[in-house]
């Protein structure tokens, strides 16, 4: 045992004095390739943010306001001046991705802009479809099967897809995906403009994307409940197409047959739960056309504005024979249509809803009166405008005006005297 420590202790010693002996030369060996592959990794990491932000810099540093620019994978991009000018401020760094893919916030701006169809917005106009297949194509090759300057211009193109994506989104929220002056309405109502950029710098300080989706909603309760109605017909959507009606003598209280089934069917697959529970109540006997499948649709002709008589009249049936698809294409529009009015409209306000011929008292957020009005004809249509009511005409003189005195009625009396 002694000798054995000694050995040791000896060759430790050697180990010491020995400074020009092969031992020293190899740890000062190893230590050299320890520090220049340090200063290899570091030199890459550099060289590959150095590649990422000129391969951004490249792609829009000379692009003009609204350009397209080409992506490496054969598609194209339009570019907002806002997109560009967020990127001028970073000096053309990448916000969203590292050399392994999108981070945290990367990843929730792709989320965001995949559920624009919540409300009524197309995903692809965001080009969300390119960066989900771009983003599929990073993580399929890994490492290996692409090269590393492919990959870096890969990831920059998804770094601006995800910028763009999202600034144009906002936009849409906030001032409508199109124009009135696009869809040639007479519209006089003053508009905020997008926030652009700053929703960006938003989520870069770490503010969740769908909480900035959300407050950029407009705030009235009416986009909302539409939203909310366009979800819900999304999820009928997705579970299949409801039945169809055809006229039949057993629609009515007391009658009986399989068309009787269908219509229990097709408001159980609806949006309207007490319609749906009413008609569940009779499923016992299906065919049997009972007072609760009456009541059922005596509450879907409310909804549809027609006379809630019970009966399956050619109105009933058309409006039940409205497809799923048609629903979501109507209520797509309209939601945008809301996005036209200013997000804030005060506590208190009054709604004229034109085509519903149906005007609303709005005050802290409650419609709490409704009443309906006359509006002008396609070629005498009602302008559309914002204003202050100054004062209320109570019982006002029902007066004929002169106008159409002159143009309507009195070249019609001429024409039919009795």
């Amino acid at each position: 045992m002694q000798q054995f420590s000694m050995e040791v202790c000896e060759a430790r010693q050697m180990t010491t004095v020995a400074v020009s002996g092969w031992r020293w030369q190899g740890a000062a060996a190893l230590l050299m390739v320890s520090l220049l592959a340090t200063a290899c990794v570091s030199g890459e990491r550099k060289e590959l943010e150095a590649l990422r932000s000129g391969a951004i810099a490249v792609m829009l540093r000379t692009v003009a306001d609204d350009s397209v620019v080409h992506l490496t994978s054969g598609d194209t991009l339009r570019v907002s001046a806002a997109t560009v000018e967020f990127y001028r401020g970073r000096e053309w760094k990448s916000a969203w991705i590292d050399e392994r893919g999108p981070r945290g916030q990367g990843t929730a701006l792709h989320a965001a802009v995949g559920r624009a169809w919540e409300d009524g917005l197309p995903p692809e106009r965001y080009r969300h479809g390119i960066a989900a297949a771009l983003l599929s194509q990073l993580e399929a090759t890994g490492d290996t099967a692409m090269t590393e300057s492919l990959k870096v211009r890969h990831l920059a193109d998804l770094d601006v897809l995800l910028t763009e994506g999202f600034n144009r989104l906002a936009l849409d929220l906030v001032a409508g995906m199109l124009s009135p002056d696009k869809a040639g309405l007479d519209f006089r109502i003053e508009k905020e403009v997008a926030p652009d950029a700053s929703v960006l710098h938003q989520v870069i300080a770490g503010e969740s994307p769908a909480d900035i989706v959300a407050r950029l909603r407009p705030s009235m309760p009416q986009y909302e409940r539409m939203r909310l109605a366009l979800l819900a017909f999304h999820g009928v959507e997705s579970k299949g197409a409801w039945p169809r009606l055809s006229t039949d003598p057993a629609l009515r209280e007391g009658g009986r047959g399989e068309m009787v089934e269908r219509l229990r069917q097709r408001f159980v697959a609806g949006v309207d739960a007490k319609e749906a529970t009413l008609a569940r109540s009779g499923a016992q006997d299906p065919t049997l056309f009972d007072a609760d499948l009456k009541r059922a649709v005596q509450q879907f002709q409310a909804r549809h504005a027609i006379a809630p008589d019970g009966a399956l009249g050619v109105a009933t049936i058309r409006e039940l024979n409205h497809s799923v698809g048609e629903w979501i294409a109507e209520l797509q529009p309209n939601l945008d249509r809301w996005r036209w009015l200013p997000n804030d409209l005060g506590d208190r306000y009054v709604l004229v809803n034109v085509a519903g011929f149906e005007l609303e008292v709005v005050e802290q957020g409650r419609v709490i009166e409704t009443m309906n009005v006359v509006v002008g004809e396609q070629s005498t249509e009602t302008p559309i405008f914002s204003d202050s009511i100054r004062f209320v005409v109570v019982n006002p003189y029902w007066n004929v005006p002169d106008g159409i005195m002159e143009r309507k009625i009195a070249p019609a009396m001429a024409l039919d005297p009795n």
